[in-house]
């Protein structure tokens, strides 16, 4: 589990999983390697299958901040 405490972390861990969202989507190789290689989402995030049996990975994540500073993030946790 990834813990995110603070305003700064918050800000941070955003860029860092929106890095590891475009990973486990790209299909380029770099030495050989696809860059989803370099990823070990099994650690980051818990997969599980969608109502059309697609498959969605959620992050295994903690992120705690001020009331109100959830910038565009609902209350429901949906983006």
């Amino acid at each position: 589990i990834t813990l995110q405490v603070g305003s700064f972390a918050n800000y941070v861990g955003a860029h860092f999983w929106n890095i590891q969202d475009e990973a486990l989507g790209l299909g380029g190789t770099e030495d050989g390697r696809d860059y989803g290689d370099y990823l070990d989402a099994d650690v980051l995030y818990h997969q599980s299958s969608g109502p059309h049996q697609e498959i969605i990975y959620t992050p295994r994540l903690v992120a705690l901040d001020l009331c109100g500073s959830g910038g565009g993030v609902s209350a429901s946790g949906a983006a």
